[in-house]
């Protein structure tokens, strides 16, 4: 192999190794749904890990006067400000944390985070594990409504975070962004 065929080859290496971050993350289709067990009130939820964009200790809040129950106040994540929303609120289990806890930034949203008492773990469940949205009897013999994952034998509500983002801009003042 002469020099000027090395320095091409390595050059076309270059090219695919930058050309490899220029296309987005799609992570395969396996039959799995990777889930954040969070401590929302008194009860362990699951949140489909691909519908979060980060997760972290709660910053300190600046609060706001608001008619919507659910919005915590604002932070500085990483040089943006970002809108907190009690995860308690929305899903209607609870009144909003007083104050520390985690926040999950919503994927496809940068200017929202959702707040929750404790990060309790990671689980990895097929496919088969959720079912459709219906009433039945969670952990505490509360009665949950929507859509539930199966853990380890014991039933969990799914809180999907799309839908929870959409409830937020159907009740913002005058359709407002959130």
């Amino acid at each position: 192999m002469n020099e000027s065929s090395g320095a091409q080859s390595a050059a076309r290496l270059r090219e695919a190794f930058d050309a490899s971050f220029a296309v987005p993350f799609s992570p395969a289709d396996d039959g799995t749904l990777d889930l954040l067990l969070a401590r929302v009130a008194s009860e362990i939820v699951a949140i489909p890990a691909r519908e979060t964009a980060g997760i972290r200790r709660c910053p300190p809040l600046t609060l706001l006067p608001s008619g919507n129950p659910a919005l915590c106040g604002i932070a500085g994540v990483r040089g943006t400000l970002v809108a907190v929303y009690s995860l308690a609120s929305l899903a209607n289990l609870g009144p909003a944390p007083s104050s520390g806890g985690w926040i999950v930034a919503c994927a496809g949203d940068p200017s929202a985070a959702l707040l929750f008492e404790a990060l309790v773990g990671h689980a990895r469940v097929g496919n088969h594990a959720i079912k459709a949205p219906s009433t039945t009897t969670g952990e505490h013999g509360r009665a949950v409504t929507g859509e539930v994952v199966q853990i380890e034998g014991v039933t969990r509500s799914l809180l999907r975070v799309p839908p929870l983002l959409e409830t937020l801009r159907q009740t913002a003042p005058g359709g407002a962004e959130i």
